[in-house]
């Protein structure tokens, strides 16, 4: 019966870890409600929000999935994986990452009365996929999609006889998108204010406040359930092995 007390404990320090996941959740929606939105040229060193457009700051990006040209972009390749599982030729399936690529090209936050830079790369983005395509069995991929998975990332759509089950999805941020932006600011005397990952909340997103505040309780309350069942669930099969020993 140590199976169960060593399963039931890994499924209960799961739970404590999901529970802290939903306690971060539940602060980053205390501090955007506590934030008052700033005007840029107003903006004071510390916990900050702003609302904006992003004008880039030098050449941008040609995104991989949609080839638009942007300021950041992260494209995503994830592969259908068969495998078998007991001694009677069951299969199951899984989706593995097989491409993630991220990439950020200077940017400023452009609200009318100044500008701000943010270092992205560090933030809880909360951004909507713009792209997606899939290529598999009967469904080629198109030929600039699978000249480009070679190129850049040494992969390829086709397999030995039939095609690989692949979906790519590519989220961007263009020139002119609206930004939201929670984090800490910092600001040099004479210079634009530059939103970093500081000690506190550090959240992005091309939704407005409302949706946001949405998301983030979504995800506080389903990793809260989640944290539960798997918590107390690890405790019932722990004190059973425990109970059987």
């Amino acid at each position: 019966m140590w199976i169960l007390v060593v399963i039931g404990t890994a499924f209960a320090g799961g739970g404590v870890l999901l529970g802290f996941l939903s306690r971060g959740y539940r602060t980053k929606v205390r501090r955007i409600e506590e934030t008052p939105t700033s005007e840029i040229r107003n903006v004071r060193p510390g916990l900050a929000e702003i609302r904006g457009r992003i004008k880039a700051g030098g050449e941008p990006l040609a995104s991989p999935l949609s080839g638009k040209p942007c300021v950041y972009y992260d494209f995503k390749v994830e592969e259908l994986h068969r495998r078998r599982s007991g001694r009677r030729g069951g299969s199951s399936t899984q989706w593995r990452t097989v491409v993630r690529d991220r990439q950020t090209a200077p940017f400023w936050v452009d609200d009318g009365t100044g500008q701000a830079e943010v270092e992205i790369e560090k933030a809880d983005l909360i951004l909507a996929a713009d792209a997606h395509a899939r290529s598999g069995f009967l469904q080629d991929a198109p030929p600039e999609l699978e000249g480009m998975l070679r190129e850049r990332y040494g992969r390829s759509s086709q397999g030995l006889i039939f095609n690989k089950t692949m979906r790519y999805s590519e989220t961007i941020l263009e020139e002119g998108d609206d930004l939201f932006v929670l984090g800490t600011a910092v600001r040099d005397a004479g210079a634009r204010p530059r939103f970093v990952k500081g000690d506190d909340a550090f959240v992005v997103s091309d939704s407005d406040e409302a949706s946001v505040l949405s998301s983030l309780r979504s995800s506080a309350m389903a990793t809260a359930i989640l944290g539960v069942v798997l918590g107390l669930g690890g405790v019932v099969a722990a004190a059973v092995g425990i109970a059987n020993l």
